[in-house]
């Protein structure tokens, strides 16, 4: 144990910035998402993800989805064939498309992650979340659209 004397500044500031992490950390919303009663609630179900371009940002996507436990891939869309086969490697068991509404129309999509080219992002987004508002989420990887932004 650490005898050294402190001084009521250092304290003061010690205890500062243990308090502030503390109410900082507290205030994550992550955070409550890994308390052990939101862990149990949810073992065993899998959210069934559909990936839409699976070009080199999709594909990074889709590794790290494929090795969650509680994510499970269904679709793979890609209007690019070698694309959609290099997509089929890292997800062997999900279907494969070329068109993104036979993916938004699946009632068994709960979420879908798009990863397509900026052009195409408005388009396949807006349409995403038109059908998916009221039975699943919609992640894009662009953090802005041109023109305009939609949210649900």
């Amino acid at each position: 144990m650490n005898n050294e004397k402190i001084n009521r500044r250092d304290f003061l500031k010690e205890l500062g910035f243990v308090a502030g992490t503390t109410a900082l950390l507290s205030s994550f919303p992550w955070l409550s998402g890994m308390a052990e009663d939101k862990r149990k609630a949810t073992t065993g179900h899998k959210t069934r993800i559909a990936v839409i371009g699976t070009g080199d940002r999709g594909r990074y996507l889709l590794n790290f989805l494929v090795m969650n436990p509680k994510a499970e891939v269904v679709w793979l869309c890609d209007n690019y064939e070698p694309w959609l086969d290099l997509g089929r490697q890292i997800a062997p068991s999900a279907k494969t498309c070329a068109d993104y509404r036979q993916v938004i129309d699946d009632p068994n999509v709960d979420g879908v992650v798009i990863a397509t080219p900026l052009h195409t992002h408005l388009e396949i987004a807006g349409a995403a979340m038109e059908a998916l508002s009221r039975r699943a989420s919609t992640f894009s990887a662009k953090n802005q659209w041109p023109g305009r932004c939609r949210t649900r």
